[in-house]
């Protein structure tokens, strides 16, 4: 067992009281506790979360609402593991569309972006005219 000590003050040169492998052990225990979302996760335990997101929302959408980068479901075949955080907000996020029963067709999924810069154009052209 390695002891660490303590350099200066009043224990100085004596050992604390944990080895120094307890102690790592203690911290990341308590890192967890506070931190409960951090960490990582096997994504092929968590794929069929995001593939039904995609299914229902489609890939950009997904993206989009998740805050995730582009090259997210490209990367998996690298690296295998996704944050805690991201499956936790995908799952609240699959929650929701559950609950509201959104699904989207190959239509919606492919024109929507379109149809939403189109709708915020109008209504941004609508606010100018009236000021």
């Amino acid at each position: 067992m390695r002891f660490a000590f303590y350099k200066s003050g009043r224990y100085k040169g004596k050992h604390h009281a944990y080895c120094r492998a307890c102690r790592r052990v203690m911290a990341k225990k308590v890192y967890q506790e506070r931190h409960p979302n951090s960490g990582l996760v096997v994504y092929v335990d968590v794929k069929n979360i995001f593939d039904e997101l995609v299914i229902r929302l489609g890939k950009a959408e997904t993206m989009r609402r998740l805050g995730i980068s582009n090259t997210f479901f490209s990367r998996r075949r690298t690296s295998p593991r996704v944050q805690r955080r991201i499956v936790a907000d995908a799952i609240r996020l699959l929650m929701e569309i559950r609950a509201s029963n959104e699904n989207r067709t190959r239509e919606e999924i492919r024109y929507n972006p379109d149809l939403r810069a189109k709708r915020a154009k109008l209504t941004a052209a609508k606010g100018a005219g009236t000021r």
